[in-house]
């Protein structure tokens, strides 16, 4: 019986795998339909997901806000789909996929491409570097936090 339900669950793993892939799907609503969500001040839903803010980032510059905001894209039943990372500068919002680690290269790499296009821009750069620095402090923080408990 042990060994049946070994075999059941090892002949399971790659589905689990597969589902919480990013989709193409799921990449083009987070660069395009989530954004244009956003933008117009809409509710970012989309059936079947749930969406979890993990940290909001503001900087002033000029006088002018700069935002990054890090969100979490759950599927219901699969989990964590992807993470979403805006970037709002000049009231221009731009939208990056951050795919989940097992996705195949044909949604990994135009999420790549989008991601290095956009950064490779000197006068941007900073914010990501500045954002991406603070995030991995506040992750290790937490987890710091979570130990004291």
């Amino acid at each position: 019986m042990k060994k049946w339900i070994l075999c059941s669950l090892l002949s399971c793993l790659p589905y689990l795998l597969v589902w919480s892939q990013t989709t193409q799907e799921e990449f083009t609503y987070i660069t395009k339909g989530y954004k244009r969500q956003i933008s117009e001040g809409l509710d970012a839903s989309k059936k079947g997901y749930e969406f979890e803010q993990i940290e909001k980032l503001e900087y002033e510059e000029e006088g002018k806000p700069v935002v990054f905001t890090f969100t979490k894209m759950n599927h219901e039943k699969e989990g964590l789909k992807a993470v979403i990372m805006t970037f709002e500068k000049n009231e221009k919002m731009h939208t990056f996929c951050i795919p989940h680690p097992d996705t195949k290269d044909v949604v990994w790499l135009p999420a790549i491409q989008q991601f290095n296009n956009f950064w490779l821009d000197r006068q941007r750069f900073p914010y990501f570097s500045s954002a991406f620095m603070k995030m991995m402090h506040l992750h290790e923080f937490k987890k710091m936090e979570k130990k004291e408990e």
